[in-house]
């Protein structure tokens, strides 16, 4: 019993701090939807910046906020629940699942919500977006 105590105490403890590394500033180098990548040059002139914040979030856009609202994130089961508060998804809930590997954080989201993905791709016409950030200098 008390090793499973200790197990648990453990988990509680590093899930949190692991939720807490997705706080930051995040740039968007490769993005992929609906089975076709973005070319580079259009990942240049979008310049795409996610903030995550202790469950706020804004986006912006060559140096123009886009989007912002809130999100949860659940650590041990490596999803987000994404809540535009304005722009053009306002009301509604979009699902994504991520992983974190050192300073780089890679969200498949289904864009309609509809469900969280089981896998980091996209197929044609599926409403999905795969996009790799990588963290922002402090």
């Amino acid at each position: 019993m008390q090793r499973t105590a200790a197990v648990l105490a453990l988990f509680l403890c590093v899930f949190p701090a692991f939720a807490a590394d997705v706080n930051g500033t995040w740039t968007m180098v490769t993005s992929e939807m609906n089975g076709q990548k973005v070319p580079d040059e259009e990942m240049k002139k979008l310049s795409l910046v996610l903030t995550l914040k202790e469950g706020k979030y804004t986006t912006t856009s060559a140096g123009k906020q886009t989007d912002s609202g809130e999100y949860t994130l659940n650590a041990a089961a490596g999803t987000f629940e994404i809540r535009p508060g304005e722009g053009p998804r306002k009301g509604t809930v979009m699902k994504a699942i991520y992983k974190l590997e050192g300073d780089t954080l890679t969200v498949c989201y289904d864009v309609a919500g509809k469900e969280f993905p089981k896998e980091f791709k996209t197929q044609v016409d599926d409403g999905r977006l795969v996009a790799v950030y990588k963290r922002a200098a402090k």
